[in-house]
Parts: structure tokens; C-alpha cells; sequence
């Protein structure tokens, strides 16, 4: 079972798509985790609005790191040419609940169970690449079917 299973997944270009999507997720988590620490140390600690200057390095380097990763992931990683509007819009959808969600835990982290912004960050990107995997490959860059059931 578990035999047939591999051969499937393996003809389907699976491990393939998702070794690509972890070169992918490495490069965007250099570029990612080095705005945000570039920012964390640019930006004062306290700053004179209610937003917290770890929310701004977050926030930007997730932004930097998504960018690069949907262009990334759609043509290299999942080899996608048509529905780039569609895509967008799906990876658009998926980047603002991960926004949220990953701001919200890294406060917490940071705030009540005292771990540093970089540990907390560090562990939360591993955890959202776990769920973007799937979600990226049966929805963001899924190939559309056909009317008989073939992949577009």
C-alpha cells in the first residue's frame, strides 16, 4: 500500500515539486528572515504609534520573502504559465491569513513565553512552509481540468 502509494506521488512529480518548493522556501527564508532582522535593528524598539517595530520587520520580510516566492513557486517549482490573475489572488488569500495567524503567534511568543523574536520566527516558518506546501499544490498553482477530467 504504502509502495503504491510512493509510486503514484512519484509519478505525479511530487518529491520533485517538493524538493523545488523547499529551494524555493530556503532563498525566500534568507531573504524573509534578513529584512526582518535588518529592520529589527534599524527600527527603535518603542516606537511613537501602536504598532510594535517587530510587527513593521515582520511584516515587511514576509512580504519581501512572498513576492519572491510566488514567482518562484509558480514557474519553477510547480510549472505554471496561465492563470497568473487567479493565482494571485489565491496566494493573496493564503499570504493575509498567514500574516495574521504568524503575527500573532510571534507576539505571543515573544511576550508570554519569552522567547527571542528570531527563535520565535525560526519556528513559525518552519510550521507555515508545512501547511503552504499543500495548500500551494492543490490550490494556489493546481492545474485546472478539462471538461473530460484531464489537467490543463
Amino acid at each position: 500500500m504504502l509502495i503504491g502509494l510512493y509510486k503514484k506521488l512519484r509519478a505525479e512529480g511530487f518529491f520533485k515539486q517538493l524538493f523545488r518548493y523547499a529551494a524555493v522556501g530556503c532563498s525566500g527564508f534568507l531573504i524573509e528572515f534578513g529584512v526582518f532582522n535588518l529592520l529589527l535593528f534599524l527600527l527603535p524598539e518603542e516606537m511613537s504609534f501602536p504598532i510594535k517595530s517587530v510587527s513593521i520587520a515582520h511584516t515587511a520580510g514576509f512580504l519581501s520573502g512572498a513576492a519572491w516566492t510566488f514567482v518562484l513557486n509558480k514557474f519553477w517549482s510547480f510549472g505554471t504559465r496561465e492563470n497568473t490573475a487567479a493565482q494571485s489572488v489565491k496566494y493573496a488569500a493564503l499570504l493575509l491569513f498567514n500574516l495574521f495567524v504568524t503575527n500573532a503567534l510571534l507576539l505571543y511568543a515573544a511576550e508570554h513565553l519569552g522567547l527571542s523574536e528570531q527563535i520565535s520566527k525560526l519556528g513559525i516558518m518552519v510550521l507555515v512552509a508545512g501547511w503552504n506546501f499543500f495548500i500551494s499544490k492543490y490550490f494556489v498553482y493546481a492545474k485546472r481540468r478539462s471538461k473530460g477530467g484531464e489537467k490543463c
